[in-house]
């Protein structure tokens, strides 16, 4: 986690986050980190807020921002995400969080079908304490 968790689309401004910015990133090499919108859209929104929250985050200036994913089938996933990225185009960065909520075969076969959303990351795909399956994870992704 870092600067992009502070604060999500609905509070935050960029330009609120300079001190910020420069205080985490005095010894960074970028000239300027990338801000990334961090309150995401449980599962429980419709396709249209997940779209209206990331135009609004991108409208704010943000780089990027955060869907949960794991809905009961996949297909649910690619719609969802897939309906943002044509809305918010190919320069926004989608992150996405799915809160432990996979076994290894499954988090496999999602990534899978996410892979042509080009997403910035899936974050926790698996239990943390599943140390063998994130091995097989990454090895297969």
């Amino acid at each position: 986690h870092g600067l992009h968790d502070i604060h999500g689309p609905g509070s935050a401004n960029p330009g609120q986050l300079k001190k910020a910015e420069k205080e985490l990133c005095s010894g960074c090499h970028a000239a300027r980190p990338t801000l990334m919108a961090s309150a995401p859209k449980g599962l429980i929104y419709d396709t249209p807020a997940l779209v209206d929250d990331a135009l609004a985050a991108q409208a704010k200036g943000f780089s990027g921002s955060k869907i949960k994913i794991g809905r009961p089938h996949v297909s649910e996933d690619v719609a969802r995400l897939s309906a943002v990225r044509k809305a918010v185009g190919d320069g926004f960065e989608i992150m996405t969080d799915c809160n432990q909520g996979f076994l290894v075969d499954e988090a496999i076969r999602r990534a899978e079908r996410l892979r042509d959303l080009d997403l910035a990351w899936i974050e926790e795909p698996l239990p943390a304490d599943d140390l063998d399956g994130h091995i097989r994870l990454s090895r297969s992704t």
